[in-house]
C-alpha cells in the first residue's frame, strides 16, 4: 500500500518567517569544587603589594581607624618589635575568595559568567582593602561577621570598620554580577539578532530573485524585499530582548541599566 503523498506547500508557506526564533544563550558551568587557584589573581595583589612598598609612606587600616600600616616592613619591625605583624601591610578580600564561592554557586546569573568574569568579581577593588598583616593571617577563610564573633578584643570602632567593609563588598560583588551577566547576555543577543537577521535578509532576496525571473518589476522586488528585511530584524530583536528579560529577571536589568551606559 502505497503512502499518500503530501499537498505540496503554497508559496505562502514556503516563504513565512518562523514568528518565534529559539534563542540560546551561552552558559558556562560552575566549578563543582573550590580551588583557590581559579579564584586568585596573586599577580594583580603582588602589584598593589609592591606598589604600596615602593611609596615608603604610612596608610590607615581599613579596618582599624585608630591604626596606622607602615608601607616598609623594616620599618614597622624597628618601630614594633614583636608587634610588628599588626603594623605591616597586607591586602586582604573583604569578603575571602572561599565565600565568594559559595555566594555565586548558587546564583541565579553564575550560569552566564566565565571563570574569569568569576575571578576579576573575586578580585575586583572593593572586594579588596588594606588591613594589617596579623588580621589578614588570622582571618583566613572567615567572614568579617564570623571573625568579629570570634575576637571579643577588637574596639568597637574595629567591629564597626569591619561589618561595613563586609557589608559595601557584598553589595558591589552582587551589584557587578549583574552587570556583568547582562553584557554577557547582551552580546550573545547582538549576535543572534544579526545571525537571524542576515539568514531573513538572505531567504527574502531569493524569494524576490525568483519573483523577477518571473515577470516581477525589480523596482518593487527590491522595495518588498527591504520591507521585509526591516521587519524580520525588529521580529529578531523582540524575540531575543523577551527571552533576555525572562532569563535574567526585569527587576535585575533596570537596577544594573546606569552602570551598563558608565
Amino acid at each position: 500500500m502505497s503512502k499518500k503523498s503530501k499537498p505540496p506547500k503554497s508559496e505562502d508557506e514556503e516563504n513565512r518567517t518562523p514568528s518565534y526564533k529559539t534563542f540560546r544563550i551561552k552558559t558556562y558551568n560552575f566549578p563543582k569544587v573550590y580551588k583557590v587557584s581559579e579564584w586568585s589573581n596573586g599577580a594583580e595583589l603582588l602589584k598593589i603589594h609592591e606598589a604600596l612598598k615602593k611609596s615608603g609612606k604610612t596608610v590607615s587600616n581599613a579596618y582599624n581607624p585608630d591604626s596606622i600600616l607602615h608601607t616598609n616592613p623594616k620599618a614597622a619591625v624597628n618601630k614594633y618589635k614583636t608587634k610588628a605583624s599588626s603594623h605591616k601591610i597586607n591586602i586582604d578580600h573583604v569578603v575571602p575568595k572561599k565565600q565568594v564561592y559559595h555566594m555565586l554557586k548558587d546564583h541565579p546569573l553564575s550560569a552566564f559568567l566565565s571563570q574569569e568574569d568569576k575571578r576579576t568579581i573575586c578580585n575586583m577593588e572593593s572586594n579588596l582593602c588594606v588591613t594589617d598583616e596579623h588580621t589578614n593571617k588570622s582571618k583566613r577563610d572567615l567572614t568579617n561577621s564570623e571573625y568579629v564573633k570570634k575576637h571579643d578584643e577588637l574596639s568597637e570602632s574595629q567591629k564597626a570598620a569591619m561589618l561595613d567593609r563586609e557589608k559595601s563588598s557584598k553589595h558591589d560583588i552582587q551589584e557587578e554580577v549583574t552587570v556583568t551577566a547582562v553584557k554577557n547576555i547582551t552580546k550573545n543577543a547582538s549576535a543572534q539578532i544579526l545571525a537571524d537577521a542576515i539568514v531573513d535578509c538572505g531567504q527574502e532576496a531569493i524569494k524576490q530573485v525568483n519573483a523577477v525571473r518571473h515577470g516581477k518589476g525589480a523596482k518593487q522586488a527590491f522595495k518588498d524585499w527591504a520591507k521585509s528585511a526591516k521587519q524580520s530584524t525588529k521580529s529578531s530583536i523582540a524575540n531575543v530582548s523577551l527571552r533576555t528579560i525572562a532569563d535574567v529577571g526585569v527587576e535585575m536589568i533596570f537596577k544594573t541599566v546606569p552602570r551598563l551606559f558608565k
